[in-house]
């Protein structure tokens, strides 16, 4: 095969002798060249079904070549080319499925399946944008009565976690260092360092991703984001209970301050792990005894080396000193 550097010049020395019907010449990248006996030539269109292997088209206008494997009421399986193992999709994703001999396992001609769930998701966004905001506090998510009766998916204005910071929508919340050395592989064959409790793109687009994983991993975030800032835009809780007394997790949505575009999205999957592990800075979370400590020591070396005034030190341990009493 030739690459396409060299067409022109296998071309004309493929002209310099008579040809007599056209001929297919194949390029490095796949391409065929079709040279006609007139001494002019075109690309060859192929058609996906010349491929030899089974065709799955989805609504979005992906195209798939595997192996069809079986489909139900609900779901086909069908395993698609360069992927570990087989996955099932339900029939409302489906276009079409088509084996490589042309025979039509799937169609959905009408598109009534994919219809009715965008109307079903129009139906649902109405709701949730009725639906009242409110606040919600870390006593909340350990209140078993709470946890029962409330909804997935219910939205809040503000959050008020544990260490007493609080967080509301408009906000920008401070990416602070992994909890974890988890490690992730990337594009590349090095792995990288990843967040444990901060993803890239909505939770919708990672569950989509972990189908097709071979590990079914999710899309963390890498910690090279580390002091970037995260705008808060959505805190809602979901609707995944699996025992009443465990704390009810808040996740956050918001974009990345420093891009635009595709890729800004994030996820915080439960902010009050990614606050008590350091994943996640909030600048209103009220000074903590340490810090007061901390501070006072430092204001008292101020003093000492003569940077600031007595008054100026009298005035920050009167302020610090009620943090510092005060039973953690």
């Amino acid at each position: 095969m030739i690459n396409r550097i060299s067409l022109l010049l296998f071309i004309g020395l493929a002209f310099t002798q008579y040809i007599s019907k056209d001929k297919e010449i194949e390029l490095d990248d796949g391409t065929i060249v079709i040279l006609h006996p007139d001494r002019t030539w075109k690309f060859k269109k192929i058609d996906i079904m010349d491929s030899g292997r089974d065709i799955l088209k989805l609504h979005n206008g992906a195209v798939y070549k595997g192996v069809y494997k079986s489909k139900d009421d609900k779901m086909v399986t069908f395993h698609v080319d360069d992927m570990p193992k087989a996955q099932s999709l339900p029939l409302s994703m489906i276009q079409s499925v088509t084996l490589s001999d042309g025979y039509s396992i799937f169609e959905s001609s009408s598109n009534e399946e994919f219809k009715k769930e965008l109307e079903n998701q129009t139906v649902r966004k109405t709701e949730n944008s009725k639906i009242e905001k409110t606040k919600l506090t870390y006593v909340n998510t350990i209140d078993a009565e709470y946890i029962k009766n409330v909804k997935g998916g219910k939205q809040y204005d503000s959050y008020l976690a544990k260490n007493g910071a609080l967080i509301s929508i408009g906000d920008t919340l401070t990416i602070g260092l992994p909890a974890t050395i988890d490690k992730q592989f990337g594009i590349g064959v090095t792995p990288k360092s990843v967040y444990s409790f901060i993803l890239i793109g909505s939770l919708g687009f990672n569950a989509f991703v972990q189908v097709f994983s071979s590990q079914g991993e999710t899309v963390n975030l890498s910690a090279t984001s580390q002091g970037e800032g995260i705008i808060v835009e959505k805190i809602y809780v979901t609707n995944f209970k699996t025992n009443l007394n465990l704390q009810l997790p808040i996740i956050i949505t918001g974009r990345n301050t420093m891009y635009k575009g595709l890729g800004k999205s994030r996820t915080i999957t439960d902010i009050e792990k990614a606050l008590s592990l350091g994943e996640i800075i909030s600048g209103n979370a009220p000074m903590t005894r340490t810090e007061a400590v901390k501070k006072l020591k430092e204001s008292k070396e101020l003093l000492d080396l003569e940077i600031i005034l007595q008054s100026e030190y009298d005035s920050i341990k009167k302020e610090l000193t009620p943090i510092i009493r005060k039973k953690q």
